[in-house]
């Protein structure tokens, strides 16, 4: 066990996707830095004291121009989940830029140079993206590089270019080595504590992801038991409903009044049992589906479909119901059956709490970006305080529950529900004794 913990903390933090966008920002780092050294050179010339060679640096700032050029031209040719040549073109820019800043430290004066700072800059990069040893390894190349370009000036195999007018720091060799050995430690102690840093962050992460799949697990297994017990609890209440009926039915009028009672209070209790059961099933539906139930289809079908349903109910109460469809196809990529449950519940809740004699209007409007349903009703309405609670599992307002019994106070948290797995989102506006008004967007651009 500990070896296979071992194995996933050695893998590369990053995605393939994450990695892709660190090497855009490498890149464009990369121009900021360009632009930077190109406006130092250039008032470089107005400083007597300091002595730079505008033409050779300019030649190496071409050569990072074309070295960034090609980079950006392999990082958009390189497939998304490519995760190993993304790493190999990370590794070759690291590598790079410390040959680049190693030419550049060198014009600007070796010892004297104060470029030698931005060598961090990769090691702390490298520490953040590769586990294991290997910002270690770029700190090494660093060392290496710099170390041999003092002691190729010191052997005069190289000329010497003072960064500063009658500098002595590149001919006292105390001073050179003193500073040498500050940069060593100065590289390895700042890769060191990046990666430190680092490594709590991707435990403290990674522990945090377990526990994650450890929930989704014990949500997937508590859904499926919902599921489950919904469904085979149905069938025997369904059977002692319909028992119940028959039994009533049979009796019929040669019973006493409290018998009969007896059996009417059964009957409408099992009822109420059904339709919770029937809720718990909607509510795990959106958990249980896979995309494979996603297709694109006109909403305006299904709303009328649902308003068609639900007219009879509402003509029962003398609640007046209007449909008005969008005036152009709604097409959206969606879970038919998901939408449907959302256009149903939204319907039978207006239809049960809105008085005898009011009535309700059902909008459909395709719009620019999204597709929007008003469901807007003569209602009881809600109080703000009620408005923040009427999405959650079991909540009725105490005016809902005078008005009727019915309900499970599961409809609108099966909407939220469905609604955020279609990526959309739900307003309400709601006075008392005046009617709320249910706002769902549903963005076109579905995302599966």
């Amino acid at each position: 066990m500990a070896r296979s913990n071992k194995k996933i903390i050695e893998l590369p933090f990053f995605t393939a996707g994450s990695l892709k966008r660190r090497l855009i920002w490498l890149i464009r780092i990369r121009w900021f830095a360009i632009l930077a050294f190109g406006l130092g050179i250039g008032l470089g010339q107005f400083f007597p004291s300091m002595h730079i060679d505008g033409f050779a640096l300019s030649l190496v700032l071409v050569l990072l121009v074309l070295m960034n050029g090609l980079y950006l031209f392999l990082r958009d040719r390189i497939i998304r989940n490519d995760h190993q040549r993304l790493i190999n073109l990370m590794i070759t820019q690291i590598v790079g830029d410390l040959f680049i800043l190693t030419v550049l430290i060198y014009f600007t004066g070796s010892a004297e140079s104060p470029l030698y700072f931005f060598y961090l800059f990769h090691m702390i990069v490298a520490a953040i993206i590769f586990p294991g040893t290997r910002p270690y390894h770029f700190a090494f190349l660093a060392v290496t590089l710099y170390t041999s370009l003092l002691v190729l000036e010191w052997c005069g195999i190289l000329p010497h270019f003072p960064f500063y007018r009658g500098s002595e720091i590149a001919g006292r060799p105390e001073i050179v080595i003193f500073n040498w050995a500050i940069f060593i430690m100065t590289v390895f102690l700042s890769t060191y504590l990046a990666q430190d840093v680092t490594n709590r962050y991707r435990r403290v992460r990674m522990r945090l992801e377990m526990t994650n799949r450890r929930l989704q697990d014990l949500n997937r297994a508590k859904t499926n038991f919902l599921r489950v017990s919904s469904h085979e609890l149905k069938a025997p209440i369904a059977t002692i409903q319909s028992t119940l009926t028959v039994i009533r039915d049979i009796l019929g009028e040669n019973v006493d009044d409290r018998v009969r009672d007896m059996a009417d209070r059964a009957i409408k209790r099992t009822d109420e049992m059904i339709n919770l059961l029937k809720d718990l099933s909607d509510l795990t539906y959106g958990d249980l589906r896979h995309a494979g139930n996603f297709k694109q289809i006109d909403l305006n079908g299904l709303l009328t479909e649902v308003v068609g349903d639900e007219l009879i109910s509402a003509q029962a109460r003398q609640i007046e119901m209007d449909l008005t469809p969008s005036k152009t196809p709604a097409k959206m990529v969606c879970d038919p059956e998901a939408i449907k449950k959302v256009f149903r519940n939204l319907v039978t809740n207006a239809i049960r709490y809105t008085p005898e004699g009011g009535s309700i209007h059902v909008k459909l409007a395709n719009q620019a970006t999204e597709i929007l349903l008003e469901v807007c009703d003569t209602g009881i309405g809600l109080e703000p305080e009620e408005i923040q609670q009427i999405f959650n599992e079991f909540y009725r307002s105490p005016t809902a529950k005078k008005l009727t019994s019915a309900g499970t106070g599961l409809g609108l948290a099966i909407v939220q529900r469905l609604v955020d797995e279609h990526h959309g989102f739900i307003t309400v506006s709601s006075q008392v004794n005046q009617g709320s008004t249910f706002q769902v967007h549903f963005p076109k651009e579905s995302v599966l």
